[in-house]
């Protein structure tokens, strides 16, 4: 691929042109809100996929952005957006709007990056000699461990920890799924901190739930200092790591400084025979007018941006305004914190004053005055100004932000966002842990990387790599930037996975998630049967309703063939197969309720249907919005959103069967995305599709139906009926 570090740099400048020419505005002609969601109700069908990404509302009057929020869910006539603020108006009737500024940040990341590692700047310098020449890498004996915080590890998972703490440089580990990515980096974690306790590891992964997921675990396992990286009201970040966040930490630690300041203002009050209350009132005063300064500088700026001349609505939709909603999330913040201190006063007082809640920084200096008019309490008065206004910025200052955070050795995060918060942007690690590494493109990778002395690449080069379609379907894109497709889709993982070998690379190849049925089907087709499965575990009661695997097979009813209502390669639905999905997930919770399956503990089962389009998971969202099921929690999703999810059971429609053999997503070199689907299951997966269609060309439903068939012991076809 020629020079990689120019060959990515062309590559970013491709980026930043499509993310230039922005994406189509979308009108909305009604709203319908329930806190902080709301759901937009669009004049035309958008079928781009919009989930994730931040969008803001606008009116058509004024065209400046009120609002902005992340696309949490999307059909191809609505759009529904969660805001950042809570009880923030909404234009009933407007526009909606890209906000382009996370995609400009995340490439002026990652260009950052580039430039730190390809000029050999990075933490470790030799970061961009091992990028050239990966399969030079210098290796080391495994290490001895002989105390494990994990007795059941298999010997493979083993072998990746003795590598992962003998101190080479770089690991890469391939991990099918069910595999135990999670505990094998949560055993590195520990013997890394027991081995160097001063150690900082820095662990970053691609999604929300998998970076939580390894927090938890090791959290679970006894280590203390560990922060996540993320905002408090991002509904990715899991509940159960909320309490690791920064933030919340952070009020914690300001909560026991500010215990710390009143128990220091009692001694004052006990040696000086001043009233402890009024001094603390006093404490409170000074830093509300800290507060109320600030709240001065924020409002003025608000007025300069309020005067300012609107440009023409298109522009002013693309520059969306961020200054003025950045101004106005802070000034909320402020009056927040300004009623609680005013409410701290008067408890403070006890109606010794009488004051306005909306009182000025002078108008609480003023009160202080007042409370000590003699010169005993004066000489306080210089004293507690101080300690109000470093109280007012100790949970603000990144300065002390950045200091919080040295004092945690273990740091995570998503691969671009863990450097969204100012005080984690100058921080270096011992060690970074890249979960999900295949994911993210090369420069996404170079993020983290550049910022540790030594990395551990987790990653599957067999699930979904990250896509530029935009860029792979504009040759003119591809032609002025030099672009080979091989350039734009070859991750760092990928790239490092084929030029490097064992003690370098390692293979997890014991699954525990699926059952035998299950992972020997994905081990063969997917794995060139590296795969195992020692696990032999079974939802009793499934093996009488229906083998592990189960194909319903559409092949001989009338109306098997996909629908394709707009023209477009997401619009792509299937109605019989819906119908039959969710004829299944009915015989299924019934056979619970009349005790044929029997589920452990008698939980409900989590259920995956998956689909390729998302025409068709919007189909069987609808069909199944109906359904009551007594035994089961279901949750409808497309391939690409279940990576890295598990289930009890799935269901998987295959959606496409035309007379034109035209297989779109599911052709022969989108076979990962068959693997991702078919891999979600514990117990029990059943396909729907036309097994005569699915076998009319070389590619991976080729293979899995030829699978099943040559396995009938626990694999079955079996004729599909509506």
């Amino acid at each position: 691929m020629g020079d990689l570090f120019d060959g990515w740099r062309r590559l970013l400048d491709a980026r930043e042109e499509i993310a230039a020419q922005g994406r189509e505005l979308l009108e909305y002609e009604r709203i319908s809100e329930a806190g902080r969601t709301t759901v937009f109700h669009l004049t035309t069908s958008s079928s781009t996929s919009l989930v994730g990404e931040e969008w803001s509302a606008a009116s058509f009057s004024q065209g400046r952005p009120v609002a902005r929020g992340e696309v949490t869910a999307q059909t191809e006539q609505t759009v529904t957006l969660r805001f950042h603020r809570a009880g923030t108006r909404v234009p009933a009737r407007g526009v909606l709007v890209p906000f382009l500024g996370p995609s400009q940040t995340a490439l002026a990341r990652q260009r950052d990056a580039l430039a730190t590692v390809s000029t050999g700047q990075s933490t470790n310098r030799l970061l961009r000699d091992i990028i050239n020449a990966p399969s030079a890498i210098a290796t080391r004996p495994p290490a001895e461990i002989t105390d494990w915080f994990r007795a059941d590890l298999d010997d493979s998972k083993r072998d990746v920890v003795r590598h992962a703490v003998n101190g080479q440089d770089l690991l890469l580990v391939e991990g099918p799924p069910g595999t135990g990515k999670t505990t094998v980096i949560a055993e590195i974690v520990e013997q890394t901190l027991a081995r160097t306790p001063g150690a900082r590891i820095l662990i970053v992964s691609q999604t929300h739930i998998a970076i939580d997921n390894a927090l938890r675990r090791i959290a679970d396992a006894g280590v203390t200092d560990i922060v996540r990286l993320g905002r408090p009201d991002d509904p990715r970040v899991a509940e159960s790591a909320q309490h690791l966040l920064l933030n919340r930490q952070i009020m914690r630690w300001t909560r026991k400084v500010r215990r710390r300041a009143e128990a220091f203002v009692d001694d004052i009050a006990a040696r000086s025979g001043l009233e402890a209350r009024h001094l603390k009132a006093a404490l409170h005063l000074e830093e509300l007018a800290a507060v109320a300064a600030d709240l001065d500088h924020v409002q003025a700026r608000l007025e300069e941006l309020s005067r300012q001349p609107v440009p023409e609505r298109t522009t002013s939709a693309r520059e969306l305004g961020e200054e003025v909603l950045s101004f106005q999330a802070r000034h909320d913040q402020l009056l927040e914190r300004r009623q609680e201190l005013f409410t701290d006063v008067q408890q403070g007082l006890e109606g010794d004053l009488t004051l306005r809640e909306d009182l000025t920084a002078k108008d609480a200096r003023d009160a202080v005055e007042a409370l000590f008019p003699q010169s005993a309490g004066r000489t306080m008065l210089s004293l507690l100004r101080l300690q109000g206004e470093w109280l007012q910025r100790v949970d603000t200052d990144p300065n002390l932000l950045a200091a919080y955070l040295k004092t945690r050795q273990v740091v995570g995060g998503t691969a671009l966002g863990f450097l969204g918060h100012p005080a984690a942007r100058n921080l270096e690690f011992d060690l970074c842990i890249f979960d999900e590494a295949s994911k993210a493109t090369a420069t996404e990778s170079l993020v983290p990387l550049a910022r540790a002395r030594k990395w551990i690449l987790v990653g599957d080069t067999r699930q979904l790599p990250p896509l530029d379609e935009d860029i792979l379907r504009d040759q003119k894109i591809m032609d002025d930037h030099q672009l080979i497709p091989e350039l734009v889709t070859t991750t760092l993982f990928a790239y490092l996975e084929k030029h490097t070998q064992h003690p370098v690379k390692h293979m997890l190849r014991e699954q525990y998630r699926m059952t035998p049925a299950i992972g020997n089907m994905i081990s063969t087709v997917f794995y060139d049967e590296d795969l195992l499965s020692p696990n032999a575990t079974i939802l009793k009661g499934y093996e009488t309703f229906a083998k592990p695997v189960l194909w319903l097979d559409t092949s001989g009813i009338s109306g098997r063939r996909e629908s394709d209502r707009t023209g477009a390669e997401t619009s792509i639905s299937n109605r019989v197969e819906t119908q039959i999905a969710c004829n299944r997930l009915t015989l299924i919770d019934r056979a619970v309720t009349q005790g044929v399956i029997k589920p452990s503990g008698d939980r409900p089962l989590e259920v995956l249907v998956i689909a390729p389009y998302g025409r068709q998971v919007e189909e069987l969202r609808r069909r199944l919005a109906g359904a009551k099921f007594n035994h089961l929690i279901v949750d409808v999703l497309s391939v690409d959103a279940v990576q890295g999810r598990e289930c009890d059971l799935a269901v998987f429609s295959v959606t496409r069967s035309n007379e034109r053999g035209d297989f779109g997503f599911l052709g022969e070199p989108y076979w990962r995305r068959i693997n991702v689907a078919l891999s979600r299951a514990r117990y029990g997966l059943t396909v729907i599709g036309d097994a005569a269609f699915s076998r009319s060309k070389p590619g991976a439903l080729r293979k899995v139906l030829d699978y099943i068939t040559s396995h009938p012991e626990d694999c079955e076809v079996r004729d599909a009926h509506v």
